[in-house]
């Protein structure tokens, strides 16, 4: 079998991004060497090898939960679009499971990430998926988090329109008591 860099090499498809997958399969060993090539400076390689490990979280959960932390600290340092965009879809499936203790960097990551003018909306979209499962255990971010939402300084598309204001309607609507709204 190929070594998964040879694999990974290739091409940006999404046929070999699952010969990929499957040549990681449930192996940890083999997952945390796409992890690292994931944040080694190297884009091209870098962008293919995200999609690898976030396809195979959708076919294996287990395997990024020993990275979780890794995973969201080197997010925030990384520049390259689609390997942020890969990560935190990645993430959007472990919200729940991330230790308490580490939730408030991803908080602070997703805020972050929102508020960046140039930030791809992408990205954005998946922050706000994030950030929608955590004000249940945080309801106070609610009022943060909506000013966020709608900052009209963002420079968006209809796209980020339509998903940020359902998740502001979806969030008076759920928790109006807790905001001191009547629904």
């Amino acid at each position: 079998m190929k070594a998964i860099e040879d694999i990974i090499n290739i091409d940006s498809s999404r046929i070999i991004a699952d010969i990929a997958v499957k040549a990681v399969g449930k192996n940890k060993t083999i997952f945390k060497k796409v992890i690292d090539l994931t944040f080694k400076d190297e884009p091209t390689r870098s962008m293919r090898a995200a999609r690898v490990a976030d396809y195979s979280c959708e076919k294996y959960p287990d395997l990024a939960l020993p990275h979780l932390n890794y995973i969201i600290r080197n997010t925030g340092r990384c520049k390259t679009d689609g390997v942020k965009r890969s990560m935190m879809r990645l993430l959007i499936r472990y919200t729940k499971a991330i230790k308490k203790s580490k939730k408030s960097r991803l908080m602070d990551l997703c805020f972050t990430l929102l508020q960046k003018v140039d930030e791809t909306v992408a990205v954005k979209v998946n922050c706000i998926y994030i950030l929608e499962t955590m004000v249940n255990e945080e309801p106070d971010i609610i009022p943060e988090f909506i000013s966020v939402l709608q900052d009209p300084r963002q420079r968006t598309t209809p796209a980020y329109h339509l998903v940020a204001n359902k998740v502001v309607n979806n969030l008076r609507k759920k928790h109006a008591k807790h905001m001191g709204l009547y629904a």
